[in-house]
């Protein structure tokens, strides 16, 4: 990379810098500018400056290539006046639309002497078509021809600029003008220009063919990239469970991927016929991890297994179906597996399933602890007899959900959710025809929201949310443990400050005294604990949470529910309809206010 310099004299340092960046066609941002006095008057004042530009040769190169595939908005519409006083110009509207460093390049085709750059700038950015003066008083040098051709920046676009010494005709003009442009003149612009009299400004009268830059390959997948992961709702209201689309399954030996390579372009000429090279599109790559393999010379992806395929963050990925064909049971024990899951009946009580994909049951979930790292979908339901888990990092779907403890990190919707614990780190939707939340305790980050809640017999249901309950929960534990950990500190001082006096005198016999050098060392022990553990309860104090939860209801909430949001806590004493209960956020205080639909 060749660093190249000019160095230019002047008596005004902006003047000096614009005059440098329109002779090697250059932005502030792409050079170096250092400034140098020259020289300076008998009183100290500078009278003249010397500024030296630097600028890299491979800049200038990718300059050109960039300019090269720009284009002018419109034609450059602004004139030049040469007056008693001095030379003036004067926009119109679409002259604006040009940048400065064309400005410059435009006028510096005018042979106009002393042109005063830094009002040019002003000029532009301030008075637009009231004149303004650029350089002083001359006369007008016009070529005996009566006019000037120059291009834009990227050579896309010839201009003519017509003086009033001009006395061709415009089919004189236009063979003169030819041996300059080479490509698309157009005569009726210049014709125009000549009857019109456009004289002192630029008019466009030729422009190039564009290049026609090639098409970015790319990877054209064979299956569903999105899976459906929400039950579908019939027209009678009622949840179907059994057309879920879970799974996106794949055979193996399967055609799942093709590179579609890039499409050529189309080079372009500028007006003086030289060839603009469109640029080339790029190409797509597979990305794929898991059972996958690139064939006929990387050109195609083929599943080599059987299993559910996903595209996750862009990869390719075939997760192996474990498919259960009756019930968990002890002809199948309990499942740990590494893919998805999949159940065409019912997993038993006291059965264990493990799996690192998305589950999902076709029957009953008994009595039995089942985790998933992904979704879990159940097609009837939970019944849990008050001994059953269910737990995921994703969404859980189920038509019931009875007796059983249950834990989303996002989302848990059912049809009826009877006497249970549910918690969710987002929200808990009773949905449905019936869409029911009867008896037990629902804790949901965000929102809960059913068709009614409680029981007309005053069924003890609690309701919690504004909280996000994990965070809950450790708190609770960590204030738990702070407990314990005060009152065992409590009970080493005790037994400290008995064995201090007879330690001091020197009485103790050797096992008391180990007892009570023992005792020393673990309090401080218990005490650091004690300092971590009072540290992460403030920092996961969820009372000082602000979480906007709220409980809908779109019939009827009953008797007997309370309901908790944040530290707050309101006791439902009489049948409340189609209404949303809320946390006032500048008051604090638990409020009715009408349905809020989703």
């Amino acid at each position: 990379m060749d660093i190249k310099e000019i160095v230019l004299e002047g008596k005004e340092i902006d003047e000096i810098i614009d005059r440098g960046l329109l002779q090697i066609s250059k932005s502030r941002e792409e050079v170096e500018i250092e400034v140098i006095e020259k020289e300076k008057s008998f009183f100290g004042k500078v009278k003249s400056y010397q500024v030296k530009i630097s600028y890299s040769e491979q800049a200038e190169v990718e300059q050109e290539e960039e300019s090269s595939r720009e284009s002018l908005d419109s034609e450059p519409s602004f004139y030049i006046d040469y007056l008693d006083d001095g030379v003036y110009m004067s926009f119109l509207e679409q002259g604006k639309k040009l940048d400065l460093m064309t400005i410059f390049e435009i006028i510096s085709k005018y042979g106009i002497k002393d042109i005063i750059f830094s009002d040019v700038k002003k000029g532009f950015s301030e008075y637009g078509s009231i004149p303004f003066k650029i350089a002083p008083a001359q006369e007008r040098e016009v070529p005996e021809n009566g006019f000037l051709t120059y291009a834009s920046a990227d050579k896309m676009n010839g201009f003519i600029i017509l003086f009033e010494n001009s006395e061709k005709s415009p089919s004189e003009i236009l063979e003169e003008i030819k041996e300059v442009f080479k490509i698309g003149v157009d005569y009726s612009k210049l014709e125009e220009a000549v009857s019109e009299k456009m004289y002192n400004r630029p008019v466009l009268v030729a422009e190039g063919i564009r290049a026609v830059d090639g098409k970015d390959g790319y990877v054209d997948y064979k299956f569903k990239t999105e899976s459906m992961t929400n039950p579908r709702v019939k027209e009678d209201g009622t949840v179907d469970f059994k057309e879920l689309e879970l799974f996106n399954n794949i055979e193996a030996n399967t055609v799942i991927a093709e590179l579609i390579p890039p499409e050529e372009g189309e080079d372009g000429k500028d007006v003086f016929g030289n060839v603009v090279t469109f640029k080339a599109g790029k190409f797509a790559s597979f990305k794929y991890g898991k059972n996958v393999e690139e064939i006929e010379g990387g050109k195609l992806l083929v599943s080599r297994t059987d299993g559910q395929i996903k595209l996750e963050d862009g990869k390719i990925n075939i997760y192996e179906v474990y498919e259960v064909r009756g019930n968990v049971d002890n002809s199948v024990g309990n499942i740990d597996f590494k893919g998805s899951v999949k159940i065409k009946g019912n997993i038993l009580t006291g059965f264990t399933v493990k799996c690192k994909g998305d589950l999902e049951v076709e029957g009953v979930i008994e009595s039995a602890n089942v985790e998933s790292e992904g979704n879990i979908f159940i097609k009837k339901g939970i019944l849990g007899s008050d001994r059953c888990e269910v737990k995921a990092k994703g969404n859980i779907y189920s038509r019931y959900i009875e007796s059983a403890y249950v834990f989303s990190e996002k989302l848990v919707e059912s049809e009826m959710m009877l006497h249970s614990e549910i918690v969710s780190r987002g929200d808990v939707i009773a949905s449905g025809k019936k869409g029911v939340i009867m008896g037990g305790r629902t804790r949901a980050k965000n929102e809960v929201r059913a068709k009614s809640i409680g029981t007309v017999m005053a069924t003890p249901t609690f309701i919690e949310v504004g909280v996000d309950p994990y965070i809950k929960q450790e708190t609770d534990l960590l204030k738990k443990g702070i407990d314990s950990l005060e009152a065992d500190i409590y009970k080493l001082e005790q037994v400290i400050s008995h064995l201090k006096g007879s330690y001091d005198r020197g009485i103790l016999d050797e096992k008391k005294r180990g007892m009570y050098l023992s005792a020393i060392d673990t309090k401080i022990d218990l005490e650091k604990r004690l300092e971590e553990a009072v540290a992460m309860a403030d920092r996961n104090n969820y009372e000082k949470q602000v979480i906007r939860g709220r409980v809908v209801f779109e019939d009827i909430i009953h008797p007997g529910v309370r309901i908790t949001i944040g530290t707050s806590i309101y006791q439902i004493d009489e049948d409340i309809a189609h209404s949303t209960i809320y946390k006032d956020q500048f008051d604090g205080e638990i409020k009715i206010g009408p349905f809020i639909d989703k």
